[in-house]
């Protein structure tokens, strides 16, 4: 859960600094809000960003899909939850705040 919430807080920040709308911090959409990471970063580093989101996307659909019921995995294994934080601090790591 906890990840999950830290992606959707990244999503949300990543377009609220992308973007600057008037209303801030929403996390609708956070899969797709992901994808504002890309913004001003440095074109060498787009390519990897961009599979690192993506990455970042599937941990969010999977986490949503335990969370709500609709698959079969009650507890993940460790491993899995260690590699889906690891996603998670990376692409924190890409959040303009981390850049600075």
């Amino acid at each position: 859960m906890d990840l999950r919430i830290r992606l959707e807080l990244l999503a949300a920040a990543a377009f609220d600094e992308a973007c600057q709308p008037s209303v801030r911090g929403r996390q609708s959409r956070a899969k797709h809000r992901l994808l504002h990471l890309l913004h001003n970063l440095p074109n060498d580093q787009a390519a990897e960003a961009y599979k690192l989101i993506r990455l970042g996307a599937y941990v969010m659909e999977e986490s949503s899909n335990i969370l709500h019921g609709r698959s079969g995995m009650i507890d993940l294994p460790r491993v899995v939850v260690d590699e889906w934080r690891s996603i998670v601090e990376q692409l924190e790591a890409l959040a303009p705040s981390a850049r600075a």
